[in-house]
């Protein structure tokens, strides 16, 4: 967290809890990622990987997660929420300077921010949304304290399109529940995201004028219902038959893939 918020190591602790993750991760009999993305990531900054890893996403727990009944394609757009905390890691900064360029035009549109106040730049995030608001030409509210079950529900009322702008991630779950939700939603391609999801066209690079034109084109033209890149039945199924074939497995025989 410390690495995505741009944070510096300020006591041995972090240092501490990085060797142990290292040495664990080097001496597992398998590591499961739920991104390739991952794999690559730690191969690159040096982690030692056992023979043994693989890729299967994560389980979506979808009892408490309505799943959208919608057949369309393309959903209409007429109020955008920044859906994450409110920090410059899950891309509020460049969202906020996506919002400069956006007001500019004469389109009729609303802005939410859905998720906890953090810190931003020494203020606290509602502070400096206020700061950023000045020059804005559309209203705005920010929405805190729900958990992930009660957001997916305020996404899932009226036109209401999320915005998921983190600068780096691995596979994050508000994606695999806004498909499961069959919520409109547009997100950077960053880390494991694009490995998510069926389409690129929902997918913006990291840069305000590049989300900033997606934001345009989702509110004039609408935006693509995206879909899983892979089916979540299966991987459930590829997790239970993994953990079943561990508890069979003798110890000196090598690990399944799952």
């Amino acid at each position: 967290s410390k690495v995505n918020n741009f944070e510096r190591v300020k006591d041995t602790k972090a240092l501490e809890i990085d060797y142990m993750q290292r040495l664990t991760i080097q001496h597992a009999d398998i590591v499961v990622s739920p991104s390739q993305f991952m794999l690559n990531y730690l191969t690159e900054n040096g982690w030692t990987l056992p023979a043994q890893s693989y890729v299967e996403q994560n389980i979506v727990m979808n009892s408490r997660i309505s799943s959208g009944e919608t057949e369309e394609k393309v959903a209409t757009v007429d109020e955008i929420v920044f859906y994450g905390n409110l920090q410059p890691s899950e891309g509020l900064v460049l969202f906020c300077d996506a919002l400069d360029k956006l007001s500019k035009s004469s389109l009729n549109f609303r802005v939410t921010f859905l998720g906890d106040v953090m810190d931003v730049q020494g203020i606290s995030a509602d502070d400096y949304i206020q700061l950023r608001s000045r020059m804005w030409t559309f209203d705005y509210s920010i929405v805190s304290g729900k958990n992930r079950y009660e957001s997916l529900r305020f996404l899932s009322v009226g036109s209401r399109m999320a915005v998921v702008a983190p600068e780096r991630s691995n596979s994050p779950l508000r994606i695999e529940e806004l498909l499961l939700a069959k919520i409109p939603f547009l997100a950077s391609n960053v880390g494991g995201i694009s490995e998510l999801v069926d389409s690129d066209q929902i997918l913006f690079a990291p840069r305000h004028d590049k989300l900033a034109l997606k934001m345009k084109d989702a509110l004039e033209q609408g935006v693509e219902l995206a879909s899983f890149a892979h089916c979540p039945v299966m991987t459930k199924n590829a997790w239970v038959d993994f953990f079943g074939s561990i508890r069979a497995t003798p110890f000196d025989v090598p690990l399944p893939q799952p």
